[in-house]
C-alpha cells in the first residue's frame, strides 16, 4: 500500500525487479499487446529491452558502464508503466477508451537511449501512463479534448500530460503554460476570463529526480524529492490566476543503483515511483484533497505477472 509523506505520495519500499521478472513482465506486455491487435517492430523499445535484460544477465560487467544502467533503468521503467497502461486498458469501456491500438502502437516506438529523437513514443507512453494511473485508482476515464478526461464529484475534468525534458524554469514554465490552454482554451484579452474546461496538468519530473540519493528516511527522502521541484514551483506560479486549472500532479520514477564499488555483493537496481498533487484553486482545497488519499491508495500492482494475468481476463480473451 502507498504512503502519504507530507504532500507526495511514495512507495514504502524500494522495488527490485529481477532480471527474470522483468523479462517475463515485458513478454507479457508484448503479447497482450498483439492480442490488442498490435503490431509490434522486432527492434522497437520493448523487444529491445528483453534482448538488453537478456544479455545483461549472461554479462554482468555490462552493469560497470553507466550508459548500459540508464538503459536498464528505462526497461525497468518501461516494463512497469506498459503493465499499468494495459491493465487500464484492458477494464476500459472500449466504446470511450482512450487506450487505442493506434496509441498503444505509437508509444512503444523508439529505442531504447531515452534521447530527443525518440521522444514521440515516450510522450505517448506517458500520456497513457497517467490516465492508467487514474483508471487503477477508481476514476472513470474517457477521451477528452486534452490526454484524457476524467469523472470526480460529479464534474469532468480534463487531463493534460507533459513530460518535462527541460531543466530550465522558462521552458517549464512555458510549457505549463501550454498545458494550461490545451485544457481551458487561450487565454483570453478581457476582464472575466472564459474557460472552455477545467482539469488538471500532469508532469513528468524524472529530469529532475536524477540526482535524488538514496535515503531510508521516508521524511529526508521527500525533502529532497520537493528541492528538486522547487523549480517547477516557481514555474508554475504564474498558472494561479487560471481559474479552470485545478491542479499540477508531479509523477516520477526514482532510480537508485546498490554499487560492487559501494559494498554491495553486485549492481543492483531499485525503483520508486513517487507522486505529488498541488492544488491550485483555493477554494477547492478540501474537496481536491481527497485525489491524494486516492494516489495514497494505489497499491504495488504487478509484483507477479501471473497474479496481473488474473486481473485481466478481458484483454487474454480478445
Amino acid at each position: 500500500m502507498r504512503e502519504n509523506v507530507g504532500d507526495w505520495s511514495i512507495d514504502p519500499e524500494r522495488h527490485s525487479a529481477s532480471d527474470r521478472l522483468t523479462v517475463r513482465r515485458l513478454e507479457w506486455i508484448l503479447d497482450s499487446l498483439r492480442k490488442l491487435g498490435c503490431s509490434v517492430n522486432p527492434s522497437s523499445r520493448l523487444p529491445a529491452a528483453i534482448r538488453l535484460v537478456q544479455t545483461i544477465r549472461n554479462v554482468r560487467s555490462l552493469l560497470n558502464d553507466p550508459g548500459v544502467r540508464a538503459e536498464l533503468e528505462e526497461a525497468q521503467k518501461a516494463a512497469w508503466e506498459f503493465m499499468l497502461i494495459l491493465i487500464a486498458a484492458a477494464e476500459a469501456n472500449p466504446n470511450s477508451s482512450i487506450f487505442t491500438k493506434e496509441k498503444l502502437e505509437l508509444a512503444i516506438t523508439g529505442a531504447m537511449t531515452a534521447d530527443e529523437a525518440n521522444s514521440v513514443g515516450r510522450n505517448t507512453q506517458f500520456e497513457l501512463y497517467v490516465p492508467a494511473l487514474f483508471a487503477i485508482s477508481g476514476f472513470d476515464i474517457s477521451a477528452g479534448t486534452a490526454d484524457a478526461r476524467w469523472t470526480f464529484g460529479g464534474e469532468q475534468l480534463e487531463i493534460e500530460a507533459k513530460r518535462m525534458r527541460s531543466e530550465t524554469e522558462e521552458k517549464l514554465r512555458a510549457n505549463l503554460s501550454k498545458a494550461a490552454e490545451q485544457i481551458m482554451g487561450p487565454r483570453s484579452g478581457g476582464i472575466i476570463e472564459v474557460v472552455r474546461s477545467r482539469g488538471i496538468v500532469a508532469v513528468n519530473i524524472d529530469v529532475h529526480m536524477a540526482t535524488v540519493p538514496a535515503l531510508d528516511s521516508k521524511l529526508e527522502l521527500v525533502q529532497e524529492f520537493s528541492k528538486r521541484l522547487e523549480i517547477l514551483d516557481r514555474a508554475g506560479k504564474p498558472l494561479l490566476s487560471r481559474h479552470g486549472l485545478v491542479g499540477v500532479l508531479a509523477v516520477g520514477c526514482v532510480a537508485h543503483w546498490e554499487l560492487e564499488s559501494d559494498g554491495h555483493a553486485a549492481n543492483h537496481l531499485m525503483l520508486s515511483y513517487p507522486t505529488r498533487w498541488a492544488s491550485m484553486v483555493g477554494d477547492d482545497v478540501a474537496e481536491m484533497s481527497s485525489i491524494q488519499r486516492y494516489y495514497g491508495a494505489i497499491e504495488a500492482i504487478g509484483c507477479k505477472v501471473d497474479e496481473l494475468q488474473l486481473k485481466v481476463p478481458k484483454l487474454l480473451a480478445r
